[in-house]
């Protein structure tokens, strides 16, 4: 993508991540400064001198395409990344982590919070049917 090409050539760009500060941390773009919806007004990050690069979760939410509106209409230099965070992680491209609300295992390679989440039910699961294999081995039940 252009913006990882910007970003290994050291450009001079602003990166705005739109997420809230929770699925920042647990991944963005390098460089990448959190702006979440209820900080707009302060438009801490953003640069008058540079291009300002946004995005949100993916090419279906509008909270970038908003703050584009709103931001450019202050003077800043705006474009939106198109297919945003979604699109990032699509075509592996690199991924910075900040300290974490959810630590994601690294063994298991686990891509995205709701795998981690899946990851969690179906160990769960397991030890809740290892749990009732104990709980009536022996018994004859007839169903």
């Amino acid at each position: 993508m252009e913006l990882n090409d910007m970003l290994r050539r050291n450009a001079d760009i602003c990166v705005i991540d739109m997420r809230t500060p929770k699925d920042y941390a647990n991944g963005h773009i390098r460089r990448a400064v959190n702006l979440p919806k209820k900080d707009w007004k302060s438009c801490s990050g953003l640069c008058k001198d540079k291009v300002n690069i946004i995005y949100c979760y993916s090419e279906a939410c509008k909270i970038a395409a908003a703050a584009a509106s709103d931001f450019s209409a202050k003077g800043y230099r705006v474009v939106e990344l198109q297919g945003g965070f979604e699109a990032w992680r699509f075509y592996d491209l690199p991924v910075e982590r900040s300290p974490r609300f959810y630590p994601l295992p690294d063994q298991a390679r686990v891509r995205t919070h709701l795998e981690y989440r899946l990851l969690k039910l179906n160990r769960r699961k397991k030890h809740i049917g290892e749990r009732l294999v104990k709980m009536f081995s022996g018994h004859n039940l007839w169903l």
